[in-house]
């Protein structure tokens, strides 16, 4: 006799659940001007200026002493050769469906995988290439400032003015800004939006644009340290992608399924004498490594403090010594119980915090 015992068939939705896709957000902050074929390295000349001379109305060199014009040369070597490989088994393909059908997830892997790292590479080239002295005003082209709701304005304006300083042209420029500093912005009483849309050339993420920049947003994570805002513009930025390359072997060698191979050569360059197009903003503060910590009474963890400028003198302290101490961010479990853990620093006068959560374990 049966007892009722009832098996309940189980089936999988046919879609699968994909990552997110943002495509390229850096696509509209580069160029291709230049002709990476066949070779691996392009040199470009840039010219010297003369001077200018008062003339005189006597004497043999009226125009003053001619000046040899001369020229430099900056080369640029792709460095960034990039794969990524992997295999799914020929059980795998048949019995999820499709779901691990080998094209499709060399197209997720290359939207999730590769375009984020271009994405960033390209961030962080132009950000290291912000001039430290301007070439007509010798300013700094790096602000360092706190940025907040009611600065936010005041600090996009200050990098137009820096740029506007050294001739850098107006038009073609573009913003990337990471989500917290657009919602600053936004919150900012002396921002006025303009609503010309007309701007919208094609550049993924773009949210808007700010007294005629196009202004795109990008997580904070593909950004360097500290780093909440950018102003670029691609004339100055060649990024020659050289080579993709995708493979998709059926049974290779000792394998019974697919080989799934990716390869890309890339690489991302400022012009020396365009680099007064670029201007960056870097958030002062304080950051930690975690969020929250767990340690054993008796023991210890380690907390990491991060610093806008780098380099700054960091005050620790714990808001219950009786759960845990710290001492240059090493915290020391003394009994049961949770203690807020503050790393602190002051930057021109200001006083900025970060905070981490420990959770004290009996021993």
């Amino acid at each position: 006799m049966a007892d009722g015992t009832v098996n309940y068939a189980l089936k999988y939705a046919p879609q699968v659940d994909q990552r997110f896709v943002t495509g390229s957000l850096t696509q509209g902050l580069v160029n291709d001007n230049f002709d990476w074929i066949g070779v691996s390295t392009v040199r470009v000349y840039s010219r010297d200026l003369t001077e200018l001379n008062n003339y005189s109305l006597t004497g043999s060199n009226r125009y003053g002493t001619p000046y040899e014009l001369g020229n430099a040369v900056q080369e640029m070597t792709l460095t960034q050769d990039k794969a990524l490989t992997y295999t799914i088994d020929r059980r795998s393909e048949q019995d999820t469906m499709g779901a691990m059908e080998a094209a499709a997830t060399l197209a997720e892997n290359l939207d999730n995988v590769v375009t984020p790292a271009i994405d960033q590479y390209r961030l962080a080239v132009i950000v290291a290439n912000a001039p430290a002295a301007g070439t007509h005003s010798a300013k700094s082209h790096i602000m360092t400032s706190a940025v907040s709701a009611s600065n936010a304005y005041s600090i996009f304006l200050d990098l137009q003015e820096i740029l506007d300083n050294d001739k850098a042209p107006s038009g073609g420029r573009v913003a990337v800004v990471t989500p917290k500093f657009l919602n600053f912005l936004k919150l900012d009483e002396n921002f006025v939006k303009r609503g010309d849309m007309a701007t919208q050339i094609g550049l993924n993420g773009l949210v808007g644009e700010v007294d005629g920049v196009p202004v795109v947003k990008v997580p904070a994570s593909y950004m360097p340290a500290g780093v909440d805002l950018i102003i670029t513009n691609p004339v100055a930025v060649p990024s020659p992608i050289k080579l993709q390359e995708f493979k998709i072997h059926t049974d290779a060698p000792g394998i019974s399924g697919s080989l799934c191979e990716a390869r890309f050569r890339y690489d991302c360059f400022v012009l020396a004498k365009k680099a007064d197009a670029i201007a960056v903003h870097k958030n002062a503060g304080v950051s930690l490594d975690k969020a929250t910590a767990s340690v054993a009474a008796g023991s210890t963890v380690a907390l990491t403090a991060t610093t806008v400028p780098s380099g700054q003198t960091v005050t620790w302290s714990s808001d219950k010594t009786s759960v845990a101490t710290v001492s240059n961010g090493t915290v020391t479990g003394v009994a049961a119980g949770t203690a807020n853990i503050k790393a602190a620093v002051t930057i021109d006068g200001n006083t900025y915090e970060a905070v981490s959560v420990v959770t004290v374990t009996g021993a």
